[in-house]
């Protein structure tokens, strides 16, 4: 054989294998499913909700009590003491949140998101 035909025809031996051996039947791919159309509702903002609603407490006993900021109210824990802060100091700006029990400095509840 020449160098010319034993190149190609050590290009194509394994094509040739690999085209020989069987196809083996693949599980069908689900067609993807359409989102939702329908709207989500938008939840309310909590000077629209009832003042009741707002101080429903959670399993820990803590309710949100309004401050003049409506999105940032603060946070009546079990024990009886406001939070002293009415935003989140880990990150800035968000609303206290209920569940996350707060840490005592100097006997006073710091809250927490």
């Amino acid at each position: 054989m020449q160098p010319k035909w034993l190149a190609l025809w050590i290009t194509l031996a394994p094509l040739a294998a690999c085209s020989s051996a069987p196809i083996e039947p693949t599980p069908p791919i689900p067609a993807p499913q359409p989102p939702e159309l329908a709207p989500q509702p938008e939840p309310a903002p909590m000077d629209a909700m009832p003042a009741m609603r707002a101080k429903l407490p959670t399993d820990s006993g803590a309710f949100y009590v309004p401050t003049s900021d409506p999105l940032h109210p603060r946070v009546h824990y079990a024990d009886g003491q406001d939070s002293l802060n009415d935003s989140c100091i880990v990150l800035t700006g968000n609303k206290l949140s209920r569940r996350v029990p707060p840490a005592y400095v100097n006997g006073r509840p710091i809250g927490f998101c």
